[in-house]
């Protein structure tokens, strides 16, 4: 079933923004009229200097609201967290944010479409923005006018921000008093007509009013602001190299769209991986946040439904880990082939040359016709040749969605009390293949592949899956006594 979003929600709460940014402020001559006073104020705005444009850049004053709620926003969370620069990023048409928490510098960023805004990250306080909602600019910052051009204000200097002076001593460090390298704010020039840290330390009063009148989601949020500071900062999702997830390099679409990061509403207890291809800032993400995917070769891409898109070129990596050493083990792929195949691997633990175990889940051109074909090997069994089981008799259409299920499982027998394992395959929630299998591949050694191999194999230009995928996850199913 299709993953439900809200994107018809976002696109009719961009709408109401957008004329709420216009049709107080546009005459019907498409002349655009300056805001309010009182906003201008707000954000130490000189109307002599200031004017409209259709482009953002370093000169745009949505940077000061960025910030503000930036700050704002994370002090829920991280009392020390206080947003000290914002840079506009030609190349990724994005406002890249420098926040100070207690003397260390973290970034963040804000992708922007039409009049709103959200966060990103690419790894400080990911677990606080992954899945927050948007904010719309102050109507005296960004507007329509009457034609439907997004116009922002700008001014006729960078809006620049206090500069960060380091220092082995200052009246005002941040950070543990007996850290022998402090930093402080120095204030070169004042945004906002007060020293940033008056502006944005809030009371511990006034932060925890405003963070029980937030509307949170509970698939977001963790209940405790300390829970989610130590998710951000600890070493639970590092890697068996000892890279964690904050200095991982991420796989960005290739394309990148005009919609907001969603992570998914569905039901994952039991898995134990889950890539839902639900951002596009963050391909590879797994929901578990143990075993994120890399960049494997190509550019992969991205649409707003949230699929994974794949060229018959590109293909991403997943580094083994012992999460999937598992002698019985689920895993469930929706996909979409949008091109013939040969024999394209979907996701695979394909073993390089002879010898070793592994499993395919691949669309194969079989006599012509495209089959959905499950390929196993246990290597104590026979180490070259592998067993090649259809699942379903159908041939696999083009530009369509189907679920396939493999299940390596273990059964107890009523009569004698033996455990025994069987496989099952599914495709679109009909089992069509059922055996008793004799195998353990729980000895795989080798990274996973989606959409390629990630071995570089002899048939290696062959195995290029092209097509859409929706989700792919994965559960290991305990053994029985």
């Amino acid at each position: 079933m299709r993953k439900s979003y809200w994107l018809q929600g976002l696109t009719i709460a961009m709408a109401l923004g957008l004329s709420a940014c216009g049709d107080d402020e546009s005459s019907s001559s498409g002349k655009v009229v300056p805001p309010a006073e009182t906003c201008d104020e707000s954000y130490d705005i000189n109307g002599d200097f200031a004017y409209w444009k259709a482009d953002l850049s370093d000169f745009s004053f949505v940077k000061k609201e960025i910030c503000e709620r930036a700050t704002k926003y994370i002090q829920d969370y991280v009392e020390t967290a206080v947003c000290v620069d914002v840079r506009y990023d030609d190349y990724e048409e994005r406002f890249e944010i420098t926040m100070l928490d207690d003397g260390e510098l973290k970034h963040l960023y804000a992708q922007i479409w039409g009049c709103n805004f959200n966060l990103g990250s690419d790894g400080a306080y990911y677990s606080l923005v992954n899945a927050m909602g948007h904010w719309t600019f102050s109507s005296c910052l960004c507007k329509e006018d009457a034609e439907g051009n997004i116009l922002y204000r700008q001014s006729a200097d960078e809006v620049t921000f206090p500069e960060i002076e380091w220092s082995s001593s200052s009246e005002e460090d941040y950070g543990d008093e007996s850290s022998s390298s402090k930093r402080s704010l120095k204030s070169s020039s004042s945004m906002w007509g007060e020293s940033s840290s008056s502006r944005f330390m809030e009371s511990s009063s006034n932060r925890e009013a405003s963070s029980s009148s937030r509307a949170v989601s509970s698939s977001s949020r963790v209940a405790s602001s300390s829970s989610l500071q130590s998710s951000v900062e600890s070493s639970s999702s590092e890697f068996e190299n000892g890279s964690s997830s904050s200095e991982r390099e991420k796989v960005v679409a290739d394309t990148i769209r005009n919609c907001m990061t969603m992570r998914s509403e569905a039901d994952l207890s039991g898995y134990t991986v889950a890539y839902e291809f639900n951002d596009q800032y963050d391909l590879g993400y797994d929901e578990f946040e143990k075993n994120f995917a890399y960049l494997g070769v190509g550019k992969p891409d991205f649409d707003c439904d949230g699929y994974l898109v794949l060229n018959g070129k590109s293909g991403l990596k997943i580094p083994l880990s012992d999460d999937f050493k598992n002698k019985g083990f689920e895993v469930e792929v929706r996909f979409m082939a949008t091109a013939p195949g040969d024999i394209a691997n979907i996701i695979v633990a394909e073993p390089p040359g002879r010898g070793a175990d592994g499993w395919q889940i691949r669309l194969d051109e079989v006599n012509g016709v495209q089959r959905l074909m499950f390929h196993v090997r246990d290597a104590e069994i026979d180490g070259v040749n592998w067993t090649e089981t259809p699942i379903g008799d159908e041939e696999i259409a083009m530009d369509e969605w189907h679920t396939v299920r493999v299940k390596i499982f273990p059964t107890k027998s009523e009569w004698d009390g033996v455990v025994f394992y069987s496989l099952n395959l599914s495709l679109d929630g009909n089992v069509r293949f059922a055996t008793e299998f004799k195998g353990d591949v729980s000895q795989i050694d080798y990274d996973l592949g989606i959409g390629y191999d990630a071995q570089h194999q002899g048939a290696y230009a062959r195995k290029f899956f092209t097509g859409k995928i929706d989700y792919i996850r994965y559960k290991a199913l305990p053994e029985l006594d």
